[in-house]
């Protein structure tokens, strides 16, 4: 009779327990997005379908009891209904604001009834010029649903600190729906604790113009002129670092209006920097890379504007390979270094053929990568890893006072300069000696300094 009772007791608490958690709440596309204010505003968006069309959401400071119901904040959510290419769907948003710096929060999202998702944590700026580090991706274009998962998760496992995430691009292969399904799913819970920092490119196109998921798909700061804004331009200001967000193919377009305006902004931007440290994240090259690209517009355009201010790392993507140049100011294997350093990387399965250029110090093709960025006080150190693991790319750029020089960390590392299966099948024996013998030369020189 005893153990009978004892079970009877055990299944009502249980039972109680159990109808006093939450219900599942159906949501997808959820991301944390860049603010204005990274140590004070908090963003985050998602989406649901037409029958939850109010959203809310519960802010609280972090803690490891799990009595999360005591001293939270309720927030609603700004939600609207839209259409895009057919598909309807509501979305929303929710600004965190008034938040205490260099500190961690916990929120969910819910319907208001009852129906939440889990907590996500995420942890705001400080606002000293302290240490931290981001990831910065490029291309995840094509293979998003297959090729690209082991990349963002590797590159969350090696980089569990990062403070936010840089993708330079060309997210989907068509900006179609199921493309973002396979982004967002692939990203899963990590766009939840980590915030998003995205420009968009040629493939976040559709009939000649961006993507209309865009502008709720993804937060940025709310500090850029309304033209400049929309198409997916913006800055912040983390930690003693000035990043630009620029947005090449409609610098390109044919609107010589909006080209004036934005080489104003990036001007007047880079030459108000009040850090010591600059970082442009755009998905074309200064200096292409990959057989048949051209950089013609965007070096002309952006690259005395490097040069005169000094920015010290251009993040790009565009030629599916992995290349590393630094300006044409830097004297090539010198310490000294004058304006940036270049980075193109690829995260995605679509891989281009290298062209071995002179201005080139260290390449990688047929391969995926992502990347770490640590900046402090006296030093940008700059990590490219393989999709396997594999520290790839390894350099500093070091200012310890007004001075600034470069540390090569992969001096003598063996280069992957393996040609695309789908190119050598279709190469005539002419390309593949062609292509042979520029590789032989440019590893050889890579030998001798």
């Amino acid at each position: 009779m005893k153990k009978i009772t004892f079970l009877l007791t055990v299944l009502v608490i249980s039972f109680l327990f159990t109808s006093a958690s939450a219900k599942e709440y159906p949501y997808e596309w959820l991301s944390l997005g860049m603010s204005e204010s990274p140590a004070t505003i908090q963003r985050v968006r998602w989406r649901t379908t037409t029958d939850l069309p109010q959203a809310v959401a519960e802010l609280t400071p972090a803690r490891p009891s799990p009595d999360l119901w005591n001293d939270v904040t309720l927030y609603q959510a700004v939600s609207e209904t839209k259409e895009d290419y057919g598909v309807v769907r509501c979305y929303h948003h929710i600004t965190f604001h008034n938040l205490t710096p260099d500190t961690k929060y916990l929120y969910r999202i819910g319907d208001g009834n009852d129906h939440w998702s889990e907590w996500y944590p995420f942890k705001t700026a400080k606002t000293t010029n302290d240490e931290f580090s981001f990831i910065y991706i490029s291309d995840v274009q094509v293979g998003i649903h297959d090729h690209y998962p082991r990349v963002i998760r590797q590159a969350t496992r090696s980089s569990a600190d990062a403070s936010f995430i840089m993708f330079a691009g060309d997210l989907t292969g068509g900006a179609s729906e199921w493309e973002w399904n396979a982004f967002f799913q692939a990203n899963g819970w990590i766009f939840g604790m980590i915030p998003v920092v995205p420009i968009p490119d040629s493939h976040e196109y559709t009939h000649g113009k961006l993507t209309t998921y865009w502008d709720h798909l993804f937060s940025y700061p709310e500090n850029t002129p309304k033209e400049l804004s929309e198409q997916g331009n913006y800055f912040f200001d983390y930690q003693g670092c000035r990043f630009l967000m620029i947005n090449t193919k409609e610098l390109l377009s044919d609107s010589e209006e909006y080209r004036a305006l934005a080489l104003a902004w990036i001007e007047e931007k880079l030459a108000t920097n009040p850090y010591k440290w600059c970082v442009v994240q755009q998905h074309r090259p200064i200096y292409s890379v990959a057989e048949g690209r051209n950089s013609e517009g965007i070096y002309e355009h952006l690259n005395p504007l490097y040069e005169k201010y000094d920015v010290d790392l251009v993040l790009t993507g565009h030629d599916h390979i992995y290349a590393r140049m630094r300006g044409e100011n830097s004297l090539k294997d010198s310490d000294q270094l004058s304006g940036p350093i270049h980075v193109v990387s690829i995260a995605g399965s679509q891989v281009y053929v290298p062209e071995f250029y002179t201005y080139v110090e260290r390449i990688g093709s047929n391969i995926q990568l992502y990347q770490n960025v640590t900046i402090n006080e006296n030093y940008l150190e700059f990590k490219a890893y393989l999709a396997t693991g594999e520290l790839y790319d390894h350099f500093l750029i070091n200012k310890p006072g007004d001075s600034k020089s470069f540390t090569d960390k992969a001096v003598g590392w063996p280069e992957i300069t393996d040609i695309p299966t789908k190119t050598w099948q279709v190469y005539t024996e002419e390309d593949m000696a062609r292509f042979r013998r520029q590789r032989e030369e440019y590893l050889k020189s890579k030998s001798t300094n």
